[in-house]
């Protein structure tokens, strides 16, 4: 399967067989407090909702559709992040972005194999995930991992999953998580406790069923820009 098969972004019903996502209750520890709710508004004025990683105290890492939207006339115009998010409650508080960055493949040709985007933030925080990537990239294949997101069908409540990598390329991993519509953006977190990916969108068979979701790789380019956007804010 290639990654230019798979058309739609992370939307309702990327369930993979049954439904084992759990609500994260504490949300202000370990990798969760790194997981973002991030509000978009679009310049058309269309509003919706994805998920994030701080990578860094000011700098966020999400999906390219979630910062830029062709449809809806582009970048986005208004992005809000909001670390750690449980209902109400803003435990870390709120920042706004005030630069996003994607790349012309995502920009031009909707390339599932760049849908990555970086956002730097109005204001700072103290806790940030480890990310990195892995030279032989096959080594992930059928290895565990967490995905983690603020699905849209619990609106503003943090939901996670374990499951295992199914099939790796070179600029995807394609895995057996549930995700749902809200996800976008969210954090593939391996056991050692590293972000490696981007859930970015669901795959469903010929009976339309879902039957495995997309996350984009942190590649070395990835892993070297955002570094350049972390050199830049020490």
């Amino acid at each position: 399967m290639d990654a230019s098969d798979i058309d739609n972004e992370v939307s309702p019903y990327g369930i993979v067989g049954t439904d084992d996502r759990y609500h994260v209750l504490s949300t202000t520890t370990g990798c969760y407090q790194t997981v973002c709710y991030v509000s978009v508004t679009f310049p058309d004025g269309y509003t919706t909702q994805g998920s994030g990683t701080l990578v860094y105290a000011n700098v966020l890492l999400t999906a390219g559709h979630v910062v830029y939207n062709s449809e809806h006339g582009g970048f986005a115009t208004s992005l809000t992040v909001i670390p750690g998010r449980n209902g109400d409650v803003y435990p870390f508080g709120s920042a706004m972005a005030t630069r996003l960055t994607t790349n012309n493949a995502w920009i031009n040709n909707r390339d599932r194999a760049w849908d990555w985007g970086i956002v730097d933030l109005s204001s700072d925080f103290n806790t940030w995930q480890i990310f990195g990537y892995y030279y032989d990239y096959n080594a992930n294949l059928g290895a565990s991992v967490d995905s983690i997101g603020y699905p849209s069908d619990h609106p503003g409540y943090m939901y996670t999953d374990t499951n295992s990598i199914s099939s790796v390329s070179e600029y995807n991993f394609y895995f057996l998580n549930d995700t749902y519509g809200g996800d976008s953006g969210g954090p593939l977190i391996d056991k050692a406790g590293i972000l490696i990916g981007i859930i970015a969108a669901e795959h469903h068979n010929s009976d339309g069923i879902c039957d495995f979701n997309l996350a984009t790789r942190i590649t070395e380019d990835l892993f070297n820009r955002l570094n350049g956007h972390i050199d830049g804010k020490k």
